[in-house]
């Protein structure tokens, strides 16, 4: 899920694959860094947050423009972005 551009989502989505793939199939610390970066470049947007398992779920809060959700396999990628103009 996402409300961002279907091309930006699929973008990300195939990016996120083929990393996961050179990673042999593990969600390491490089992937969560280089998805990160990705979605910062993509975006222009700063400080998104990642969250990934194989086994998770979240109820989150969120603006438009600030989530994207996917799954590879049994992997699922949360990606979001929290809004820093109004800090709690």
């Amino acid at each position: 899920y996402s409300d961002f551009d279907v091309a930006l989502h699929r973008q990300l989505r195939k990016y996120a694959l083929a990393l996961l793939e050179q990673e042999g199939g593990r969600l390491t610390e490089r992937f969560v860094k280089m998805i990160n970066w990705n979605m910062a470049e993509a975006t222009k947007r700063s400080d998104w947050q990642c969250i990934f398992g194989t086994a998770f779920s979240a109820c989150l809060e969120y603006e438009r423009g600030s989530l994207l959700h996917f799954c590879i396999g049994d992997h699922a990628i949360l990606l979001f972005r929290c809004n820093s103009e109004n800090p709690l």
